[in-house]
């Protein structure tokens, strides 16, 4: 797994395709804004040594503003390896 910055991870998927996973609700700085290191480093604490399990958001997904089209917001679901 990778974070891409502090509302993007990319995954590995059962399939063995890396997928882009947006986070639903969360806008967080990019890299390059202020605060958009500390965003991307909390985001990687938060996930390390997870297994992710990702719900797709049902209904039309709207990006927040300046965020362009861009992947699909999901809802990943975090729980601590055995």
């Amino acid at each position: 797994m990778a974070v891409t910055d502090g509302d993007t991870i990319k995954i590995l998927g059962l399939d063995q395709v890396q997928h882009k996973i947006r986070l639903i609700g969360i806008d967080a700085p990019e890299r390059g804004q202020p605060f958009g290191t500390a965003s991307r480093d909390h985001l990687a604490s938060m996930v390390a040594g997870k297994e992710v399990r990702v719900i797709h958001q049902i209904g039309p997904v709207q990006p927040p503003p300046g965020k362009g089209v861009g992947p699909a917001r999901r809802l990943p679901y975090l729980r601590q390896n055995p």
